[in-house]
């Protein structure tokens, strides 16, 4: 039987970015070293609020990308808990001022 052949990543290369319907998702799973659930290690599915194919959907998933390689994980499960909004991660990704996203809220 021949090999099946491999269609190119989905996503255009960007680490978690994947399709559902006409919208753009970021989903993952957390390394068990770095999870809260410390036996199957966390799951992040969030939408991009973005559609599929387009140039903000990119640009967030590259943002979240960014965060996941500098190994931010507290920030990426506050932003997967909706506590903080994708364009807030995209403006400090952008600005080089990751402090930002390590403020405190109003809630503590």
């Amino acid at each position: 039987m021949p090999r099946k052949r491999r269609t190119a990543r989905r996503g255009g290369g960007i680490p978690g970015l994947q399709r559902r319907g006409n919208r753009a998702y970021y989903g993952r799973r957390m390394s068990v070293a770095v999870s809260a659930d410390k036996e199957n290690g966390d799951r992040i599915w969030k939408s991009l609020e973005a559609d599929w194919g387009s140039d903000l959907a990119a640009i967030r998933a590259a943002a979240v990308s960014q965060l996941w390689d500098r190994g931010d994980w507290p920030v990426i499960r506050r932003w997967a808990a909706g506590e903080i909004h994708i364009s807030e991660l995209v403006r400090a990704v952008r600005d080089g001022d990751y402090d930002r996203l390590r403020r405190v809220n109003t809630d503590g």
